[in-house]
């Protein structure tokens, strides 16, 4: 063989291969995908439309999750949801089952919402994976199981062991080669659910040798009624009390390591919450048992999380006058704000006071929505510094290829406070590298 002709085929095979390697997704004829493999879900479709593209005929069209669709270069390369339309094609990615809770490297656990798709074959799919009477790890400590009469059904909790994982190609992986965007300048938020993990994980991720993550959340403390006082008491369950009283060298570890630590107050769904105060006296008492908890046991602050209360009346004032009361009492203390469709709160003021100038950071909690911008813009306009707005995804409810596109929003449109992680586990590794660049786990510490 003559050199210029091994040069050309030497050319030809590494074209080949690197197209193998970036190509993690196929279509496939017809509807539905093959056994063990799904559809490409629509964050995905989203985050690697031009590598799609290149890879679809002009003229196709093909089928995505939850009825989606996208269509080829001749379309402009369109993204459309609900086409409920019988399409020829659809893009899949391969699914596969493998012992453990930890997915490889260039793959990571299917997503609750992607297994209770019904409409187009994939939760038959991953049901026909599973052995009888079979539970299987799902992302962010959801599971999939299957019964004796051979059908499944999804949860979205299961906090039991179990001894397999779902995990599905990334579209990104390029190999297994880390993918995420450089992230090194950007705060980054972890909520914890400390009834079922470990608040500890926190100084387990790494990002380029220093710790990833800035500040944890415990979640959550909640807001009860005393119904002797008939005031609002901070409640402490089992799980917190136990953090906090026997374990509480897992969050000096993680302050010694330079990560803040707050406290998350959530409502309860009694008569009492952070729209409930209607005077001073009332707020000024409860910022005193906020205040107390927060100095007993060292933490850096306190996370406002308003919801599930059931007042018997909501005042607009309420909080622009208990954050008022909660930075008199701790003025050097993180005072943080869970976002969630409340620009009439920052509208609101209370003897001139308003909710904005109180709070150090928010971060935006709409996990299902995939743009930044619209989500953190209200606030802005309602005089929310950008540097106190972060946008917040979730391990539950937001696919990794959303996760990143909403980092690099807040990167690209100025929002300082960054980026906000709910429920971060020990299973969460491969999500976070799906984001940022460098991340990696120290060895042995995940529980």
């Amino acid at each position: 063989m003559s050199r210029k002709r091994l040069i050309f085929f030497i050319f030809l095979f590494l074209v080949s291969y690197c197209r193998l390697l970036k190509a993690n997704f196929f279509e496939h004829q017809g509807e539905t995908c093959p056994a063990e493999s799904i559809h490409v879900n629509i964050s995905e479709a989203t985050a690697n439309k031009e590598a799609i593209c290149t890879e679809m005929e002009d003229s196709n069209i093909s089928r995505l999750g939850d009825l989606a669709a996208i269509y080829g270069d001749a379309y402009g390369c369109a993204i459309k949801v609900n086409q409920p339309q019988t399409l020829s094609k659809s893009l899949c990615k391969t699914v596969s089952r493998i012992k453990g809770s930890s997915c490889p490297v260039g793959t990571e656990h299917v997503t609750f919402e992607e297994a209770s798709d019904a409409s187009r074959g994939d939760s038959d799919n991953l049901c026909s994976m599973l052995d009888d009477k079979e539970s299987t790890r799902l992302a962010a400590q959801a599971a999939i199981e299957r019964f004796s009469d051979s059908s499944c059904d999804s949860v979205g909790y299961d906090l039991q062991p179990l001894e397999s994982s779902l995990c599905k190609t990334k579209l990104d992986a390029s190999g297994g080669v880390d993918s995420g965007l450089d992230g090194s300048n950007q705060k980054k938020i972890a909520y914890v659910e400390v009834n079922s993990n470990d608040i500890a994980n926190v100084g387990c991720f790494k990002e380029n040798d220093e710790l990833l993550f800035d500040i944890a959340i415990i979640f959550a403390a909640n807001i009860n009624y005393d119904s002797n006082s008939q005031k609002a008491v901070l409640h402490l369950n089992r799980r917190i009390s136990n953090l906090l009283d026997n374990n509480l060298q897992k969050i000096r570890h993680l302050q010694k390591e330079g990560v803040k630590v707050l406290l998350s107050v959530l409502g309860n769904h009694q008569n009492a919450g952070w729209s409930c105060f209607a005077n001073e006296e009332d707020a000024i008492d409860f910022a005193q048992i906020v205040k107390s908890t927060i100095d007993r046991y060292g933490l850096d602050g306190i996370d406002i999380d308003d919801e599930y209360s059931r007042c018997d009346s909501v005042y607009s004032d309420s909080l622009p006058l208990v954050t008022k009361a909660l930075r008199d009492k701790m003025p050097d203390k993180l005072i943080t704000k869970a976002l969630f469709r409340d620009t009439p709160n920052f509208k609101a003021d209370w003897n001139g006071h308003n909710l904005s100038e109180k709070i150090d950071y928010g971060w935006e909690m709409s996990y299902w929505s995939k743009y930044c911008t619209s989500r953190l813009h209200p606030y802005a306009i309602h005089g929310v510094s950008k540097s106190k707005l972060s946008i917040g995804a979730s391990t539950v409810s937001t696919p990794s290829a959303t996760a990143k596109n909403l980092a690099q929003c807040a990167i690209d449109k100025n929002y300082e406070g960054g980026m906000m992680i709910f429920n971060v586990t020990a299973n969460s590794l491969g999500y976070l590298r799906s984001i940022w660049q460098g991340v990696s786990a120290i060895p042995n510490c995940l529980k």
